[in-house]
Order: C-alpha cells, then sequence, then structure tokens
C-alpha cells in the first residue's frame, strides 16, 4: 500500500475518532463528573498518539468540529453548548487540544544542501581576489604596499 494514502486514511481514521470524542464531551460536560474526565480523556489521547502532521491535528480538528457543531443552534432553537462556565471550558478546550497538536509537531526537516559543482579553471569554482584593505596576510613578512613599519 502506498505509504502516503495510509497517512491519508490514518488522518481520516483520527479526524473522525477526534469528532466522536469531541461530540461525547459535550455530552456529558454538564455533569459534575463529565467535564473533567471529557477533558483529562482528550487531553491524554492527543498526547499519545505520536507527534506529526498525519496524526495529533486531525483529532484536534475532529474535536474541534464537534464543538463547532455543539454551538450551532439545533432545530427547537436551544444549542447543545450552552453559555456557561462548563460550555466555555469546552469551548478553551477545543483550543488548548488545537495549540497542543500544533505546538508538539517535530521541526521541519532541512532539505539537503546543494552544493555547486567547481567550475574549471578555479578551486571551488571562484575567483580570489584581494581586498584593498588586506594588503598584509598573517604568513607574509615585511611591510605591505604603501606602508612603511
Amino acid at each position: 500500500m502506498n505509504p502516503g494514502l495510509r497517512r491519508a486514511g490514518l488522518a481520516l481514521l483520527l479526524l473522525v475518532a477526534g469528532l466522536v470524542t469531541g461530540l461525547a464531551a459535550l455530552v456529558v460536560h454538564l455533569r459534575p463528573w463529565g467535564l473533567p474526565l471529557a477533558l483529562v480523556a482528550s487531553v491524554a489521547g492527543l498526547l499519545a498518539l505520536p507527534p506529526g502532521w498525519w496524526s495529533r491535528p486531525p483529532a484536534a480538528a475532529g474535536w474541534s468540529l464537534a464543538v463547532v457543531l455543539g454551538l450551532s443552534g439545533r432545530p427547537e432553537g436551544d444549542y447543545v453548548l450552552e453559555a456557561t462556565v462548563a460550555g466555555y471550558a469546552v469551548l478553551g478546550a477545543a483550543l488548548l487540544l488545537v495549540v497542543l497538536a500544533v505546538g508538539t509537531l517535530p521541526p521541519p526537516r532541512r532539505p539537503a544542501a546543494v552544493v555547486p559543482a567547481p567550475a574549471t579553471g578555479s578551486p571551488g569554482g571562484f575567483r580570489r581576489r584581494s581586498l584593498p584593505w588586506r594588503t598584509r596576510t598573517p604568513w607574509t613578512t615585511g611591510p605591505g604596499p604603501g606602508r612603511a613599519d
């Protein structure tokens, strides 16, 4: 199987898992034990995934998508996510999960340095010029041109 296709499938699976986890957090966030359990389980689950673009960000995006769906109005006119302390905590947790997912990404790999091929006629492809202020070098003795030491 193609590695890119496998990564995309894994990302889609983690997006759905994050969505289901976020919806479960929305269901239990008003119970006294529900909000702490949802927050601890979500952060622990996110940190248990390996860091990388194809693992943590899709899970956090799915969780945040569930919160956005909870903020949209229902046909009855009410909301799943209320304007209470618990509701704002779930909203803040969605932001925290996104920051955690992006903040723990590994640093980008640098591409291999491209070294130009040496040009013919001179070593390194560059012609060495003497600079006007470098009239004396450490390996020469005596005064430089125009200087009397």
